[in-house]
């Protein structure tokens, strides 16, 4: 596959010379060679926002449901949850009744280190895909062990990669993290992406994407604040990918050829002195009390992004409709906290702006399901659950 850098300059020069298919006050399209490029213009601050009901349509409560990584709906209206606490997948029936719990923590056949994806895959089957030792294991509806792939081969060294199922089989998106090869300063990694068999095995390259955005020195290394990450996502055949640097979807069929560009208008995205404050206390905050020493002595010497990301998730519908959530800040190291509300970007699967949706406090959308938003809510006590939103008529 060509590189995406010279298949961009050459979708530049494509798009700059074509005239719009199709024309409206604040979206268009261009069409050239088969990529669509989809252009919404800014959405004014004064859109309105529709906010979801209080009220989930479904909760799932129990003591089982402890540091929940992945939700899946399963093709019998079961639902399945990957619960990287206990090192289990957990399998509920439509009414929120748990009927089934496999898995546990090892590195043996049938058990996890860190779960962090649930897919379907064919055969009545479900896949885990655990990111530690980078494997997925397959297991029967019922629960029992099938078979390991070993995918780390794939995973680029030092970082993490993203594992999504496709219509006609997987994706393992590479996210290049920190590398002990580079000399200080800011930088972010490229890794390789694959579309995979259900056997694993790779049938496409859809090129390299840019992963965390992150720093090496002054006696501390890790994410950047306000730094850029990678977001995907897939429905259908298609694969959804965002940077986060700019308000811009790319989005990939199967074979790992770029179809369609999503573009919208950008906003202010300056990050100031005061968010930096706010950032700083917060990770003070939050960190054990030696930490908190060390940080305020090098806070001076920690780099900032000086641009917030555009969006830092992405969600797709099986309809093909997708979700851009914002970027919420101040960021934190500290995975699995009660967060604040977010507003979300609703696109047509053309890639039309469809209108703004806010989502509740403490509550991380996982999938999108028909008329509902499956996720992981926390209360005030930091108690998870699974919840399920109305979308329409909210």
């Amino acid at each position: 596959m060509a590189s995406r850098c010279c298949a961009a300059t050459l979708l530049l020069a494509l798009v700059a010379s074509c005239e719009p298919a199709e024309i409206s006050e604040r979206f268009s399209v261009s069409d050239s060679l088969g990529i669509a490029v989809a252009v919404n213009g800014l959405v004014p601050e004064e859109e309105p926002v529709r906010v979801l009901r209080d009220e989930p349509m479904q909760e799932i409560t129990g003591e089982e449901l402890f540091q929940i990584r992945a939700i899946q709906l399963l093709d019998k209206g079961e639902i399945a949850v990957g619960a990287a606490g206990s090192a289990e997948v957990l399998i509920y029936d439509r009414s929120g009744e748990l009927v089934l719990r496999f898995g546990r923590s090892g590195d043996g056949p049938g058990e996890f280190r860190r779960i962090s994806a649930v897919v379907t895959l064919p055969g009545d089957s479900i896949g885990v895909y655990d990111s530690q030792p980078h494997r997925l294991s397959v297991f029967s509806r019922s629960g029992a062990f099938g078979r390991l792939v070993n995918l780390s081969g794939l995973v680029p060294t030092g970082g993490s990669a993203v594992l999504r199922a496709l219509e006609d089989g997987l994706v393992l998106v590479g996210v290049a993290g920190l590398s002990a090869q580079r000399a200080e300063g800011v930088y972010r990694d490229a890794a390789p992406s694959y579309h995979l068999d259900w056997q694993g095995n790779v049938l496409e390259t859809y090129g390299e994407f840019p992963g965390l955005e992150v720093f090496n020195g002054a006696e501390m290394m890790g994410r950047v604040p306000f730094g850029a990450a990678l977001s995907v996502a897939t429905t259908g055949t298609d694969l959804i990918v965002g940077t986060g640097e700019e308000p811009e979807l790319e989005v990939f069929t199967s074979d790992g050829a770029l179809t369609r560009i999503i573009r919208w208008g950008d906003t202010d995205r300056s990050v100031g002195e005061d968010q930096i404050d706010a950032y700083i206390t917060h990770l003070l905050a939050e960190s054990p009390p030696e930490e908190a020493a060390f940080f305020t002595e090098r806070a001076s010497d920690m780099p900032f992004a000086s641009r917030r990301p555009a969006f830092s998730q992405i969600l797709a519908a099986p309809s093909g409709q997708l979700w851009v959530g914002e970027h919420v800040g101040p960021e934190t190291p500290f995975p699995g906290r009660r967060g604040p509300s977010r507003r979300w970007f609703v696109f047509s699967p053309e890639g039309a702006f469809l209108e703004r949706i806010k989502t509740p406090e403490g509550f991380v959308p996982h999938a999108l399901v028909d008329d509902r938003v499956w996720g992981v809510y926390r209360d005030s006590l930091d108690v998870e659950s699974v919840r399920a939103y109305a979308i329409a008529g909210s």
